[in-house]
Parts: structure tokens; C-alpha cells; sequence
């Protein structure tokens, strides 16, 4: 049986899409496998007021539903998805995410994709 903390932070796939948008937000880290654990930490990651850290977590949920989705990919349609795509999506996905929720995300997606934390400070 596949586990949460497998499928979303163990699995070769999952941790490789974790470990490059770590370095795509210019993040050094040790990953936790536990969820809430995980949330925790990463949501700890932004030293800025409450809406900056909202954004963080929108960041951290974007990549669990893209992990999600991928996998369901690969359960209901033999689809594979790799790992940068998941990533390309991931930035994709914030960026869309972060533009409708806060109508102060003005930042173009160039700059979004080439230096999130900036767009975070």
C-alpha cells in the first residue's frame, strides 16, 4: 500500500520535484516524510509578514497537487510525467494561483520563473 509521506516526499520522483523546486526558490533543506511535518517546515522557510507566508504555503500545496495529479497520471492512464515537467508545472501553477489570490502578486511570469524569492520578499 502507498503511503502519504512515500507518494508525496520518498518516491524517487516526488523527492526529485521537491529537491528542484527547492533550488528553483533558492532553498537548502532537509525534507521531512511526514506531511504536517513537512508543511510546517517549509512554512517556517519565509521570515515576512502573514500574507508572504501565505504564499509560501500555496507554493508547498501547488507541488502536492501537482505530485497528485502526476500520479493519478500514472495509475489511470499509464501516463509518465518526469520530474521537471512536474517542476515546470509547479511554477506554472503558483504563479497562476498566486495572481488570483492576491491581486498585489504583480510580478510577470519571466520574473516569477527565473527568481521566485524575490517575488516573495
Amino acid at each position: 500500500m502507498e503511503t502519504r509521506s512515500h507518494m508525496f516526499f520518498e518516491c524517487h520522483e516526488s523527492y526529485r520535484v521537491w529537491m528542484e523546486c527547492f533550488n528553483w526558490l533558492g532553498v537548502s533543506t532537509v525534507m521531512h516524510n511526514n506531511c504536517a511535518m513537512h508543511l510546517e517546515q517549509f512554512s517556517g522557510l519565509s521570515f515576512c509578514n502573514s500574507q508572504k507566508k501565505d504564499c509560501w504555503i500555496s507554493i508547498w500545496l501547488t507541488i502536492i497537487w501537482t505530485v497528485w495529479l502526476a500520479r493519478n497520471e500514472v495509475v489511470f492512464s499509464s501516463t509518465q510525467i518526469s520530474a521537471m515537467e512536474m517542476v515546470d508545472l509547479v511554477i506554472i501553477r503558483t504563479w497562476n494561483w498566486l495572481k488570483t489570490r492576491h491581486k498585489n502578486f504583480r510580478y510577470d511570469f519571466a520574473s516569477w520563473s527565473m527568481n521566485p524569492a524575490a517575488c516573495l520578499i
